[in-house]
């Protein structure tokens, strides 16, 4: 089985993904390989976005799995990935890459066995654990030859070992080996939202060269400080970037935006007339509708000095009609980040003290998720 995976990985179409993997992966390797070896976990791990969506960051499912990890939106939150109008941390490299290393840590504490630390990673742990405590199967091996494992997660781990194999004997297979420097940025907390095109033009660099450092983000235009952020730059730029950011003027992005459902016949032009703001200040906010028509039933963005159109919701308002359960470990500053909330309004709508220690088990009231996500 392996065999078989080794030379598709390994013939011309194989070796020709495998470099565009490289390329895709090679921009955050430093980044990846710092979270993956102070985890701990075997290096080959990294196999897995190969075969899950080779390194495409952008990457989306038939079932909505997204990012390079290709995690699920339950999955995604259940590791405290945000997830909102503004961003979605399944394209995050750093922050997906240290929740899939938390949950195939989380797998290992099952089974003790990296193979079906995999195949839980593909298919789920419930079944296997069940079959492990029946004491019926030793391993990943045992179950496949047993023939009771689903036929994706029966090719799933073989293709992980193939591409862990290929991977590490590149050279001698003649793959291409590239020893320059991947780039190394900085991460810098965010006291407002910031539009990327006035720090990319600071910097002299493209819109597409700041993007690329946040892919994360949904838009040209950072969160609302109620929305903690940090804007990922060039690490040589860092002390510069944290002096431009402090010059900024604090009115110069609102904290506040209005999301508005296009209608038929609606034009940007027209939605600019009415909120009484500029067409050009409306497209810095929705730089998506430049690589497109505007379509009936999208989603834009207005700031929150424009005069509120007919179906305009207020983003900085969430309704408070989820409930969260709290799991061990849990506290006020992790719920309150998954949720994409401050602490301080969270423990104040559930009525608690902000250094409150938190009984597993307990219920607190959050934004609902999927208004959020309107």
């Amino acid at each position: 089985e392996v065999n078989f995976w080794i030379s598709r990985w390994n013939s011309p179409e194989g070796r020709k993904k495998l470099r565009a993997a490289e390329r895709r992966f090679f921009p955050f390797r430093l980044t990846v390989d710092r979270v993956v070896r102070s985890s701990g976990i075997p290096w080959e791990i990294l196999a897995i976005p190969v075969v899950e969506s080779n390194w495409r960051i952008n990457a989306v499912s038939s079932s909505g799995a997204a990012g390079p990890w290709q995690f699920l939106e339950s999955s995604a939150r259940g590791r405290r990935l945000i997830i909102d109008a503004w961003r979605d941390e399944r394209r995050d490299v750093e922050l997906s890459t240290r929740a899939a290393v938390s949950e195939l840590k989380f797998y290992y504490r099952l089974f003790s066995d990296w193979l079906l630390c995999c195949a839980a990673y593909n298919g789920g742990p419930t079944r296997l654990r069940q079959l492990r405590e029946q004491g019926s199967y030793s391993g990943f091996w045992d179950m496949l030859d047993d023939g009771i494992l689903p036929r994706e997660t029966g090719n799933y781990v073989p293709q992980i070992i193939a591409v862990a194999w290929v991977s590490a004997h590149a050279g001698r297979l003649g793959l291409p080996l590239n020893w320059e420097m991947p780039p190394r940025w900085s991460s810098i907390p965010l006291e407002r939202s910031i539009h990327l095109n006035s720090l990319a033009e600071f910097l002299d660099i493209s819109v597409s060269a700041v993007e690329s450092m946040n892919r994360e983000l949904n838009h040209p235009v950072t969160p609302p400080p109620q929305s903690p952020y940090s804007i990922k730059v060039p690490a040589d730029t860092e002390e510069k970037v944290r002096k431009w950011l402090k010059e900024q003027k604090s009115d110069a992005i609102p904290e506040r935006f209005w999301r508005y459902t296009v209608r038929s016949g609606d034009t940007l032009s027209e939605i600019a007339e009415r909120t009484g703001i500029s067409l050009g200040e409306l497209l810095q906010y929705n730089g998506h509708v430049l690589r497109g028509t505007l379509r009936v039933g999208e989603r834009i963005y207005l700031p929150g000095d424009a005069s509120e159109p007919p179906g305009a919701e207020a983003d900085a308002l969430p309704r408070w009609t989820g409930k969260h359960t709290v799991q061990p470990g849990e506290s006020l500053w992790s719920i309150a980040r998954a949720y994409s909330v401050t602490p301080e309004i969270l423990a104040e709508v559930n009525h608690r003290r902000l250094n409150q220690v938190l009984r597993a088990g307990s219920i607190l009231k959050v934004p609902q998720i999927q208004e959020a996500l309107q």
